[in-house]
Protein backbone atom coordinates (compact mmCIF):
# COMPACT_ATOMS: atom_id res chain seq x y z
CA UNK A 1 0.00 0.00 0.00
CA UNK A 2 1.28 3.37 -1.10
CA UNK A 3 1.25 6.00 1.44
CA UNK A 4 -0.07 8.94 0.79
CA UNK A 5 1.61 11.38 3.37
CA UNK A 6 5.00 11.17 5.26
CA UNK A 7 4.93 9.63 8.80
CA UNK A 8 5.25 11.72 11.44
CA UNK A 9 8.83 12.39 13.60
CA UNK A 10 12.18 14.38 12.55
CA UNK A 11 14.20 12.38 10.27
CA UNK A 12 17.09 10.94 12.13
CA UNK A 13 20.51 11.97 11.14
CA UNK A 14 23.22 9.05 8.79
CA UNK A 15 26.84 9.62 9.08
CA UNK A 16 28.39 11.64 6.07
CA UNK A 17 24.88 13.00 4.97
CA UNK A 18 25.18 16.44 2.90
CA UNK A 19 22.05 18.58 1.48
CA UNK A 20 22.85 21.15 -1.67
CA UNK A 21 20.70 23.55 -2.15
CA UNK A 22 20.68 25.49 -5.22
CA UNK A 23 18.97 28.97 -5.71
CA UNK A 24 18.04 30.98 -8.71
CA UNK A 25 16.07 34.09 -9.08
CA UNK A 26 14.77 35.60 -12.45
CA UNK A 27 15.23 39.02 -13.88
CA UNK A 28 11.30 39.73 -13.88
CA UNK A 29 9.13 41.77 -11.80
CA UNK A 30 7.66 40.66 -9.62
CA UNK A 31 11.07 38.65 -9.33
CA UNK A 32 10.21 35.07 -9.39
CA UNK A 33 12.25 32.43 -7.60
CA UNK A 34 13.12 28.81 -7.42
CA UNK A 35 15.57 26.18 -5.81
CA UNK A 36 16.62 22.69 -6.45
CA UNK A 37 17.87 20.34 -3.71
CA UNK A 38 20.25 17.36 -4.01
CA UNK A 39 21.97 14.86 -1.75
CA UNK A 40 24.88 13.48 -1.08
CA UNK A 41 27.35 11.17 1.46
CA UNK A 42 31.13 11.17 1.66
CA UNK A 43 32.04 7.95 0.53
CA UNK A 44 33.78 7.02 4.00
CA UNK A 45 30.50 7.74 5.62
CA UNK A 46 31.64 9.92 8.29
CA UNK A 47 31.33 14.03 9.03
CA UNK A 48 33.67 16.48 7.71
CA UNK A 49 35.18 19.89 9.04
CA UNK A 50 33.66 22.78 7.64
CA UNK A 51 36.54 23.61 5.44
CA UNK A 52 36.09 20.30 3.47
CA UNK A 53 32.15 21.40 2.95
CA UNK A 54 33.61 25.39 1.63
CA UNK A 55 35.85 23.31 -0.91
CA UNK A 56 32.73 21.05 -2.12
CA UNK A 57 30.63 23.68 -2.22
CA UNK A 58 32.98 25.76 -4.76
CA UNK A 59 33.14 22.50 -6.35
CA UNK A 60 29.16 22.18 -6.84
CA UNK A 61 28.80 25.21 -7.90
CA UNK A 62 31.72 25.66 -10.85
CA UNK A 63 29.75 22.09 -12.13
CA UNK A 64 26.32 23.39 -11.96
CA UNK A 65 27.12 26.40 -13.97
CA UNK A 66 29.27 24.65 -16.24
CA UNK A 67 26.72 21.71 -17.19
CA UNK A 68 22.89 22.00 -16.01
CA UNK A 69 22.75 25.85 -15.61
CA UNK A 70 24.20 25.78 -19.48
CA UNK A 71 20.77 24.86 -21.10
CA UNK A 72 18.69 27.20 -19.39
CA UNK A 73 17.59 30.65 -20.61
CA UNK A 74 20.03 33.51 -19.76
CA UNK A 75 16.68 35.49 -17.89
CA UNK A 76 17.37 33.88 -14.54
CA UNK A 77 20.20 33.80 -12.16
CA UNK A 78 22.11 30.85 -10.24
CA UNK A 79 22.61 33.40 -7.13
CA UNK A 80 23.83 31.26 -4.36
CA UNK A 81 24.17 27.89 -2.85
CA UNK A 82 23.88 25.99 0.45
CA UNK A 83 25.92 23.22 1.88
CA UNK A 84 24.44 21.52 4.79
CA UNK A 85 25.54 18.74 7.01
CA UNK A 86 22.84 16.45 7.78
CA UNK A 87 25.27 14.13 10.00
CA UNK A 88 24.34 15.54 13.38
CA UNK A 89 26.86 18.26 13.91
CA UNK A 90 24.85 20.73 12.43
CA UNK A 91 27.61 22.64 9.73
CA UNK A 92 26.58 24.64 7.03
CA UNK A 93 28.34 26.87 4.55
CA UNK A 94 26.75 28.95 2.07
CA UNK A 95 28.15 30.67 -1.52
CA UNK A 96 27.20 33.55 -3.31
CA UNK A 97 26.73 33.64 -7.00
CA UNK A 98 25.14 35.39 -9.66
CA UNK A 99 25.18 33.45 -12.73
CA UNK A 100 22.78 33.46 -15.77
CA UNK A 101 21.68 30.55 -17.80
CA UNK A 102 23.90 29.76 -20.37
CA UNK A 103 20.94 29.63 -23.32
CA UNK A 104 19.90 32.41 -25.06
CA UNK A 105 16.13 33.21 -26.19
CA UNK A 106 12.97 34.09 -23.55
CA UNK A 107 12.35 31.80 -20.83
CA UNK A 108 8.74 30.14 -20.34
CA UNK A 109 7.02 31.34 -17.49
CA UNK A 110 8.13 30.41 -14.03
CA UNK A 111 6.18 27.65 -13.29
CA UNK A 112 7.46 25.96 -16.35
CA UNK A 113 10.48 23.48 -15.71
CA UNK A 114 12.23 20.66 -17.44
CA UNK A 115 12.47 17.45 -14.74
CA UNK A 116 15.98 15.22 -14.52
CA UNK A 117 15.03 11.93 -12.93
CA UNK A 118 17.97 10.61 -11.26
CA UNK A 119 17.40 6.95 -10.47
CA UNK A 120 18.48 5.17 -7.91
CA UNK A 121 17.17 2.20 -7.25
CA UNK A 122 14.25 3.26 -5.17
CA UNK A 123 11.05 4.55 -5.93
CA UNK A 124 8.85 4.76 -3.05
CA UNK A 125 7.71 7.96 -0.87
CA UNK A 126 10.79 9.30 0.86
CA UNK A 127 12.96 7.72 -2.43
CA UNK A 128 12.19 9.61 -5.25
CA UNK A 129 14.70 12.04 -7.15
CA UNK A 130 13.80 14.30 -9.58
CA UNK A 131 15.44 17.61 -10.28
CA UNK A 132 12.94 20.36 -11.82
CA UNK A 133 15.09 23.08 -13.26
CA UNK A 134 13.41 26.71 -14.03
CA UNK A 135 14.27 28.95 -16.67
CA UNK A 136 13.38 26.96 -19.51
CA UNK A 137 13.90 28.44 -23.16
CA UNK A 138 10.65 28.21 -25.36
CA UNK A 139 12.75 27.26 -28.12
CA UNK A 140 13.14 23.76 -26.49
CA UNK A 141 9.85 23.06 -27.63
CA UNK A 142 8.84 21.18 -30.41
CA UNK A 143 6.24 23.87 -31.96
CA UNK A 144 4.85 26.87 -30.04
CA UNK A 145 2.54 26.34 -27.39
CA UNK A 146 3.41 22.58 -27.27
CA UNK A 147 4.34 20.64 -24.41
CA UNK A 148 6.69 18.37 -25.90
CA UNK A 149 10.39 19.20 -25.46
CA UNK A 150 12.55 18.71 -28.89
CA UNK A 151 14.53 15.18 -28.09
CA UNK A 152 17.60 17.67 -28.97
CA UNK A 153 16.95 19.70 -25.77
CA UNK A 154 16.47 16.69 -23.37
CA UNK A 155 19.06 14.62 -24.59
CA UNK A 156 21.26 17.49 -24.10
CA UNK A 157 19.97 18.25 -20.45
CA UNK A 158 20.37 14.64 -19.59
CA UNK A 159 23.92 14.30 -20.98
CA UNK A 160 24.65 17.48 -18.94
CA UNK A 161 23.04 15.98 -15.68
CA UNK A 162 25.42 12.72 -16.09
CA UNK A 163 28.45 14.87 -16.40
CA UNK A 164 27.64 16.98 -12.91
CA UNK A 165 26.74 13.47 -11.64
CA UNK A 166 30.18 11.74 -12.75
CA UNK A 167 32.08 14.91 -11.77
CA UNK A 168 30.95 15.37 -8.34
CA UNK A 169 31.17 11.53 -8.27
CA UNK A 170 35.25 11.42 -9.01
CA UNK A 171 35.90 14.36 -7.10
CA UNK A 172 38.47 14.18 -4.28
CA UNK A 173 37.99 16.56 -1.12
CA UNK A 174 40.86 15.70 1.55
CA UNK A 175 41.08 12.16 -0.19
CA UNK A 176 37.49 11.26 0.08
CA UNK A 177 34.73 11.64 -2.37
CA UNK A 178 30.85 12.82 -2.26
CA UNK A 179 28.34 10.43 -4.19
CA UNK A 180 25.16 11.99 -5.50
CA UNK A 181 21.86 9.88 -4.34
CA UNK A 182 19.22 10.03 -2.39
CA UNK A 183 18.51 9.13 1.28
CA UNK A 184 15.16 7.19 2.14
CA UNK A 185 13.78 7.65 5.58
CA UNK A 186 10.92 5.59 5.09
CA UNK A 187 10.08 1.69 4.59
CA UNK A 188 6.22 0.58 4.48
CA UNK A 189 4.89 3.86 5.83
CA UNK A 190 6.89 4.17 8.83
CA UNK A 191 10.34 6.21 10.00
CA UNK A 192 13.61 4.32 9.33
CA UNK A 193 15.58 4.06 12.79
CA UNK A 194 18.36 4.67 10.20
CA UNK A 195 18.00 6.83 7.09
CA UNK A 196 19.50 4.38 3.63
CA UNK A 197 21.33 6.35 1.01
CA UNK A 198 21.07 5.05 -2.31
CA UNK A 199 23.46 6.38 -4.83
CA UNK A 200 22.52 7.39 -8.32
CA UNK A 201 23.69 5.53 -10.90
CA UNK A 202 21.68 6.82 -14.29
CA UNK A 203 20.18 10.01 -15.54
CA UNK A 204 16.81 10.26 -17.96
CA UNK A 205 14.92 13.59 -18.52
CA UNK A 206 11.44 13.15 -20.11
CA UNK A 207 10.58 14.95 -22.93
CA UNK A 208 7.53 16.77 -21.39
CA UNK A 209 7.29 20.09 -20.34
CA UNK A 210 7.02 20.14 -16.72
CA UNK A 211 5.46 22.33 -14.23
CA UNK A 212 6.42 24.12 -10.38
CA UNK A 213 2.87 25.83 -9.96
CA UNK A 214 4.04 27.92 -6.61
CA UNK A 215 7.49 29.06 -8.54
CA UNK A 216 4.84 31.65 -9.84
CA UNK A 217 4.80 33.34 -6.27
CA UNK A 218 1.98 34.33 -4.06
CA UNK A 219 -0.61 36.18 -5.71
CA UNK A 220 -0.05 39.16 -3.00
CA UNK A 221 2.52 40.09 -5.47
CA UNK A 222 0.39 40.91 -8.27
CA UNK A 223 -1.97 43.59 -9.05
CA UNK A 224 -5.64 42.77 -9.35
CA UNK A 225 -7.22 44.53 -12.66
Amino acid sequence: MACKQEPPGAKPSLAGLLKYQILYQSNATPTAKAANVLHLQWATKVNHPLADLQALITYLDTQWNSTLWGAQSAAWFHIGSTLQSLGGDGLLTSSSENVGGGASGVPFPPQCAVCVTWRSGITARGGRARTYLPSVPQSAVTTPNNAALTSIYALDVESRASTFMNNVNGHLVSGDTATLGVPSYYAKCQLRPAPVFFPFFAVNVHQRLDSQRRRNGKEALFPIS
